[in-house]
């Protein structure tokens, strides 16, 4: 699994959090950490949380990447403090499974994450 989140203090509490037997956690502080570690990993990433605001490239940008230049089939969730409308379009017209609003219930994204490593087919849209 793949955390792309440019607060240090929320990715060490998302990894601390989302301790899943089987799933190892990679971290990284912005799209382009992500994109690099997604190539070096392929095979082991099951799932991808992101930030939508981060420097150098923002979380819409990366699944759009991973979605048409990776190929990337596995879910995406955004982790985001905006519920604006035509921002949550357009991530569900690039391909994004979930739109959580910061701050979430930790036990909720665990549940959602989950669900989606469990049964990946029903993961088409969570929210």
């Amino acid at each position: 699994m793949i955390i792309a989140e440019d607060s240090r203090t929320i990715r060490e509490q998302l990894i601390y959090f989302l301790k899943i037997p089987d799933v190892e956690v990679l971290p990284a502080e912005d799209g382009v950490e992500a994109l690099e570690i997604f190539d070096a990993n392929r095979d082991r990433v099951k799932i991808i949380l992101t930030d939508i605001h981060m420097p150098r490239m923002e979380g819409l940008e990366l699944a759009q990447i991973l979605r048409t230049d990776r190929d990337y089939k596995g879910p995406i969730i955004v982790l985001t403090q905006e519920g604006d409308n035509a921002m949550i379009r357009k991530a569900k017209t690039i391909g994004v499974n979930g739109w959580l609003i910061k701050p979430f219930k930790g036990e909720e994204l665990l549940q959602i994450i989950l669900r989606l490593i469990k049964e990946p087919e029903k993961g088409k849209e969570v929210s």
